[in-house]
């Protein structure tokens, strides 16, 4: 008992929520999203959190610190609980069912049903989460195209359960191949059966990955905007559903005027600066 206290009270501590008279807002994350704030925000209150500049920032660490950022300017003064769960399905589906206020995440538009969830306005817009054309360095053809109808004569390969991804390039026309995991399409592109994979710009200097010995560099200044939209969701069936969401709408409303959401992403290399520049093939 004496370590789940000492547990509780660090994280009240670490999300500035010490009042005893806050609001609980359990919050499922994933093991990544969860061990990786422990490590990078450990012992600060959010609202102390400005700089957002760190190697591999996991997407989601942002979010919750946005999330945490927002409740406290919405006047809500949350007593954050954490709650870890395997994976972002499992965070969704947990929210879904009322088991905890909301996912840490935003979630795709796709994915969301109002049934369900209170909806928060667009954090990414359609198109504003840009992916690299993954590819081998030695495919010289591949490496040369600069427009949408040129990448239609090549092969891709993705999952059709990444729906937002399968939906962009059905959308853009592009004949694709599904394989279950991102090490299984880097393989099925080695062997020569696929030619690409649409994936986040990596952190490296070229940005390129290298996953089960397979090492795949982006096609040079193109880019791809992914067909969906982000938000962030509260479940409806949490006790203070409301509540959560008003403050958490109006604090959002607060960061985004006051640029901080921009900067978040910019300067953690979600969006990356490296690759402004680069023309969006599609939307």
């Amino acid at each position: 008992m004496r370590k789940l206290f000492i547990l509780i009270t660090s994280w009240v501590a670490l999300l500035g929520t010490s009042n005893l008279c806050a609001e609980v807002v359990d919050i499922s994350a994933n093991k990544v999203v969860y061990d990786s704030f422990k490590g990078w925000a450990d012992k600060k209150n959010c609202n102390d959190i400005d700089d957002f500049r760190e190697m591999n920032l996991h997407r989601g660490v942002v979010e919750l610190v946005l999330i945490c950022k927002a409740l406290n300017l919405g006047g809500l003064k949350p007593d954050i609980q954490l709650k870890k769960m395997p994976n972002y399905s499992r965070a969704l589906i947990e929210a879904e069912k009322g088991v905890v206020t909301m996912p840490a995440e935003t979630a795709w538009r796709i994915e969301i049903d109002e049934a369900d969830f209170y909806v928060s306005d667009a954090i990414f817009e359609a198109g504003a989460i840009e992916v690299g054309i993954y590819a081998l360095p030695t495919n010289v053809d591949i490496m040369k195209i600069n427009s949408l109808d040129e990448l239609k004569k090549f092969k891709g390969v993705s999952s059709d359960r990444w729906v937002v991804d399968w939906a962009t390039l059905k959308a853009m026309g592009v004949k694709a191949h599904s394989m279950p995991k991102l090490h299984l399409m880097f393989k099925f592109i080695n062997v020569g059966r696929a030619d690409f994979v649409l994936n986040e710009f990596s952190s490296e200097e070229d940005f390129s990955m290298e996953i089960a010995g397979v090492r795949l560099v982006p096609v040079p200044n193109i880019k791809v905007g992914l067909k969906g939209s982000r938000h962030f969701v509260v479940s409806k069936k949490a006790p203070n559903a409301e509540k959560v969401f008003e403050a958490l709408q109006d604090g959002l409303k607060k960061l985004r005027l006051e640029g901080t959401i921009s900067r978040a992403f910019e300067e953690s290399g979600i969006v990356n600066p490296k690759v402004k520049h680069w023309k969006q093939i599609y939307p």
